[in-house]
């Protein structure tokens, strides 16, 4: 895969530099700049900390650009193993203070910090995991495509780790830098606060940050993109969920379950993939567990979850508490969950995809989910633009996510419903896929 010329800079602008920002846009290939200078810098050991619900992604686009085996931590006292090179590690988990040390131990020689503005808050258990692996580890680069996402002075955190010794203290920082005013809350009190920043601190801020940081804007550096941009994320199947496809493959049925012909195997096997509860079985779904992880990372964006399963769809707002809006959805109800979408007082709708293809607008949706994809073509087109701004005041970036469980025909569907295949195609497709994994 080749580098954009401008990513291509930054890469070097990272050699060059070995402690970096890189607050550019979101899908303006951070991450395959990353993949890049790990590659060619020839790092021995880097560690990655992410959100939950990118782990996967990051694992994907390392082995792809560089055929780098990344392994994921899933424990909370994890055994580095002499044979890691690539260690990718969620937030939640690096907070408990065996882990950073666990790492700190296997002394990395890069640090990646995606999403790095989670660490604005300096007295949380996420800045100091943060700051004690920032102290050791020579190279280091901070990824966000918001470096400052409340107040203004959160930048303090990501000065901090650029240079220790210069941005030593944020009271410091806020005395130097901010005017401070008295506000009485509730109670009596007062308290100061630091909304404004003293003559030409700013500008001193940004001067720093220039030397240390780049920064790309999407439309600057891709004025050819649609706004709209596909991002595909691929999860492990679970034992369970192995166990079950490899039944049905063989024998046409697994434990309860019997299926009679092709058409009705394909039906089982897709509702596994998507959660083994619906067919009253054990085990997590992958895909629920990524979705709510995802919804935590980003509680600021307003999201669509489709799904042709409307048994699944249940089965999410059962769990989560997020509404539905499926065929079976009356006028009135249609209409209340639309006007909550767009006046942003719904931020999660879950929607059955052939509902929600034809005949409403929702705008004001950040990022639309496809938990699973099944022919026609229309369909998945339609609801994928349900988000499509209708004006030029409503524009902003879309993001569209195609979440399927890696190695199995789910993945394959997204692929067959792309190439707009239709359903006989699809069925001979399955039937093709059984006769290669059971030969």
């Amino acid at each position: 895969m080749e580098l954009r010329d401008y990513q291509r800079e930054d890469v070097e602008f990272f050699k060059a530099h070995h402690v970096a920002c890189d607050f550019s846009e979101q899908r303006t290939g951070k991450t395959y700049k990353v993949c890049a200078y790990i590659q060619e810098e020839n790092i021995g050991r880097a560690l990655i900390v992410c959100p939950k619900s990118v782990v996967y992604v990051w694992q994907e686009a390392l082995l792809t650009f560089s055929d780098i085996t990344a392994g994921i931590v899933t424990e909370a006292d994890y055994a580095v193993k002499p044979e890691d090179r690539v260690l990718i590690v969620n937030y939640e988990l690096l907070r408990g203070k065996k882990n950073v040390d666990n790492f700190n131990k296997w002394k990395p020689e890069l640090l990646v910090v995606d999403e790095a503005h989670r660490c604005k808050n300096w007295k949380s258990l996420t800045y100091k995991a943060i700051d004690k692996l920032s102290r050791y580890v020579p190279r280091r680069l901070y990824l966000t495509g918001t470096p400052v996402t409340n107040k203004q002075y959160d930048i303090w955190v990501l000065l901090h780790f650029l240079d220790r010794n210069m941005w030593g203290s944020p009271y410091v920082f806020l005395d130097k830098f901010f005017m401070c005013e008295q506000i009485r809350v509730a109670g009596g009190r007062t308290v100061n606060t630091y909304e404004f920043w003293k003559p030409g601190a700013k500008q001193l801020v940004q001067s720093y940050l220039s030397l240390h940081c780049v920064q790309r804007k999407r439309k600057e550096v891709m004025p050819w993109l649609e706004e709209t941009t596909v991002t595909k994320i691929k999860l492990p199947a679970t034992k369970q969920q192995i166990v079950a496809c490899r039944d049905l493959e063989q024998y046409y049925e697994h434990k309860h379950i019997v299926t009679q012909n092709v058409l009705e195997n394909l039906i089982r096997t897709r509702q596994i993939l998507n959660d083994p509860y619906i067919l009253g079985l054990k085990g997590k779904s992958p895909k629920a567990v990524w979705l709510s992880d995802y919804v935590k990372d980003y509680p600021e964006k307003t999201i669509l979850v489709c799904s042709h399963s409307k048994q699944f769809l249940s089965h999410l707002s059962e769990l989560n508490g997020w509404p539905v809006f499926s065929g079976d959805t009356d006028a009135e109800r249609r209409k209340d969950l639309i006007d909550g979408v767009q006046s942003g007082n719904i931020k999660v709708l879950l929607a059955q995809t052939v509902a929600i293809s034809e005949g409403i607008t929702l705008s004001n949706v950040d990022v639309t989910i496809m938990l699973d994809n099944y022919c026609p073509f229309s369909v998945y087109l339609q609801a994928k633009d349900r988000m499509v701004a209708t004006s030029i005041e409503e524009n902003k970036p879309k993001e569209l996510i195609e979440v399927m469980i890696k190695d199995s025909f789910d993945e394959t569907l997204f692929g067959l419903v792309a190439r707009r295949c239709n359903e006989a195609a699809v069925i001979n497709s399955y039937k093709e896929y059984l006769e290669r994994k059971c030969s």
